[in-house]
């Protein structure tokens, strides 16, 4: 509406200049996020328009949470389980799963929330590397010796996680491409919260008939899923 005094937005759509001129009542725009590059804040401070986002702390837990969710839902698989339970008809092959303890887990970047996830995710007693690319950062702030070499994470993780970051691209995992899936060695899980760009569905498919990758989580985006975006709706795999 033209005469909205307020927006709330959770990355469904860019909001710029030509956005904000259109709304002349417009006051104030709230991120129900964390992220902020999908505003214009130069636009907003030239029209007097506030903008305000979820605090991080929140956003690295939630996060951390739900990735630590997807985990149990692919190596337990409480979502078949749950709906053999539902059904009436006890297959035990759904209760069975596997163990999270003794895992390697990769993590591809080392984006806000990194530090919970890992304190997650050892409590649970899984091992833990860090892939950073071209990082600067000390790997001893995440309570790390070194950051896994590209060798390293493709012959010895048993999970992946790509994790939400809106400031760079993901290292090596940015684009679920062709290229980086032919380079896994071992059978893999893949966890992802990251908007791709890129995701090579048909390999997909392929790794996952013949085990190489064991299970799949992409995060849901409604305004991928609706075609506003030119990223791939992961649906589609």
């Amino acid at each position: 509406s033209k005469n909205a005094d307020v927006i709330v937005n959770n990355v469904g759509c860019d909001i710029t200049e030509e956005v904000i001129q259109e709304l002349p009542r417009l006051q104030y725009i709230h991120a129900a996020a964390y992220m902020l590059n999908y505003i214009d804040l130069d636009a907003c401070k030239r029209h007097n328009v506030a903008v305000s986002n979820v605090p991080a702390s929140y956003r690295s837990t939630a996060i951390s949470e739900f990735v630590l969710a997807q985990t149990f839902s692919l190596l337990r698989e409480t979502v078949q389980a749950s709906a053999q339970v539902k059904s009436g008809v006890n297959d035990f092959r759904y209760f069975r799963g596997e163990q999270l303890r003794g895992k390697k887990a990769i993590l591809f970047g080392t984006a806000s929330g990194t530090k919970e996830l890992i304190d997650l995710l050892k409590g649970l007693g899984i091992e833990i590397a860090i892939y950073a690319g071209s990082s600067r950062e000390d790997p001893a702030h995440f309570g790390l010796s070194h950051f896994a070499t590209e060798e390293e994470v493709f012959s010895t993780g048993d999970i992946f996680y790509i994790p939400w970051t809106a400031d760079e691209d993901v290292p090596l995992a940015g684009k679920i491409d062709k290229s980086f899936l032919d380079k896994i060695k071992r059978p893999v899980y893949i966890i992802s919260i990251y908007k791709h760009k890129v995701i090579d569905f048909q390999r997909l498919r392929e790794l996952v008939y013949t085990g190489m990758i064991k299970g799949i989580a992409f995060d849901y985006f409604p305004n991928i899923a609706s075609g506003d975006s030119r990223q791939p709706d992961t649906r589609k795999l």
